[in-house]
């Protein structure tokens, strides 16, 4: 990628780095290769770059992809809006847009990409010199090889029409950087298939080290990468391959595994993170003590860019637990203009504010849960080869007799057909997932395309599928630097 390459090479060490704050990570001119090699000279400095490509994540997966797929998609409402994210959500982003969602995902994605890499090419020269910490070394290894198939699965979601787009997946991805390019390197774009190929082989490649960890089904601390997180994540692949079968195994795996997060727990699970984990937690983003993310989205009290869609909570049952995450209800802490007041909101990045610990006065996103395991288990039952359409509602209904408080067998669920059932699924997602990444995905996953209410507000509500739209262009600072790189159909005349 010639200069971006080396761009994104450059600010990605400089994050790892040891010792360096928020302040100097602009400050990169003087990182250089003596640099990175005797920051990787022992396993501390690969634990500290395994530690800094979390937080890497973090920034890409809560401040760019998560807010790139809700505001592009269709529950969301306009209030104050800034400039690049109506762009987004009135479906008017073009490569020139180097200050907005072009750039910004590709570049936050492909630092983790690089700080994987880097990982990956530095750790087995450690083996030999501290074989006592052998597992230390496997371990922060796996992370990166998981870290390097999510970066790319998600940026091929981003700048990619889906798998199924071809029979074949032969249409254009996203470049597969499984090396440390150098800085003159051009690097072209892989084709969807390929990009998938990578991200299974990587999967594969860190389960297998969790397994010789023995740590294929354990989850120390949901906020590091694990076994668990390798096949939750590969069975999402799965479902976005339409390989129904290979996803329904994957997520029956994780059911088994995990429970639900009682109905008691589920709002404080998002509103106080810090405190309540949620048992159904796989992997989330540790945010304490940050100041970024999807709260300056939501947050009534400050900017409050986006509202859900009023047509949203008649998606609910009364009673419905998850109802409370989209009405914000001030507290006694908050200053007296906002008493007696009650917001639309979308609550799930809103931690209460009488939490006493200002840095844990946060919220942590959801990469991977077990709730997404069983809509994923749904839809592989309904539309592979079981076809068991009463097993995939009794799977939905798990999920609805938790939000409602009542047993299972206490939820109806009327369907006659697999349509009936497809449907279903489609409600039940945006119920439980909603404003956690899936909105823009789903929609053209399944080729369905944008359908928003007559109540959104975008200058946009119907989109039919497919259309260039529905995925990002490459930025034009990305076009110029680099020679072999293929501008998206739709966005080449600019």
């Amino acid at each position: 990628m010639k200069k971006t390459a080396r761009n994104i090479l450059i600010l990605a060490l400089a994050l790892l780095a040891p010792g360096r704050s928020c302040s100097s990570f602009l400050d990169v001119e003087q990182i250089g290769k003596n640099t990175i090699g005797a920051h990787f000279a022992d396993v501390d400095g690969l634990a500290s770059a395994g530690e800094g490509m979390h937080r890497l994540l973090l920034n890409f997966y809560d401040n760019r992809y998560i807010r790139y797929a809700d505001i592009a998609g269709d529950l969301l409402n306009n209030n104050s809006a800034s400039e690049g994210d109506l762009l987004l959500f009135n479906y008017r982003l073009q490569p020139s847009d180097n200050a907005s969602y072009p750039y910004f995902v590709w570049s936050s994605g492909y630092e983790i990409v690089t700080a994987a890499n880097n990982i990956l090419y530095y750790g087995p020269k450690l083996y030999d010199s501290f074989p006592e910490q052998s597992k230390t070394i496997d371990k922060v290894m796996a992370w990166a090889y998981f870290c390097r198939a999510l970066a790319h699965f998600c940026l091929c979601n981003c700048y990619a029409q889906p798998y199924c787009y071809t029979s074949d997946a032969s249409h254009l991805g996203v470049p597969v950087i499984d090396w440390v390019p150098g800085f003159d390197d051009s690097i072209p774009r892989s084709t969807v298939r390929e990009v998938y190929a990578q991200v299974l082989s990587d999967l594969n490649k860190a389960l297998s080290l969790f397994e010789s960890l023995g740590g294929a089904n354990k989850i120390d601390d949901c906020y590091h990468v694990s076994g668990p997180a390798c096949k939750a994540l590969r069975a999402r692949v799965k479902l976005y391959m339409q390989d129904w079968d290979g996803a329904t195994t994957d997520a029956a795996e994780l059911m088994a595994l995990l429970p639900l997060t009682p109905q008691a727990q589920y709002v404080d699970m998002f509103r106080r993170s810090q405190q309540v984990k949620g048992s159904e937690s796989i992997l989330r983003l540790n945010a304490y003590s940050t100041t970024l993310g999807l709260r300056s989205l939501y947050d009534p009290t400050a900017l409050y860019r986006f509202i859900p869609n009023p047509d949203v909570p008649a998606l609910y049952d009364p009673g419905d637990v998850r109802l409370q995450l989209y009405t914000y209800v001030p507290e006694s802490c908050e200053d007296a203009i906002y008493q007696g007041n009650t917001y639309p909101a979308v609550c799930k990045y809103l931690a209460w504010k009488s939490i006493s610990e200002e840095k844990s006065r946060v919220s942590d996103p959801f990469v991977l849960r077990v709730s997404e395991m069983y809509l994923i288990h749904a839809e592989g039952l309904v539309k592979g080869s079981a076809h068991d359409l009463a097993g995939a509602v009794d799977d939905l209904k798990a999920l609805v007799a938790r939000a409602l408080g009542v047993a299972v067998s206490a939820v109806s669920m009327p369907y006659a057909t697999q349509d009936d059932v497809e449907q279903l699924i489609i409600r039940e997602r945006k119920r439980e997932l909603g404003y956690e990444g899936h909105s823009l995905f789903d929609m053209i996953r399944c080729g369905r395309g944008l359908d928003r209410p007559a109540s959104c507000n975008a200058e946009v509500r119907t989109i039919a599928y497919p259309d260039h739209r529905f995925i990002l262009p490459i930025c034009q600072l990305e076009m110029t630097a680099n020679d072999v790189m293929i501008q998206n159909e739709g966005y080449e005349d600019e």
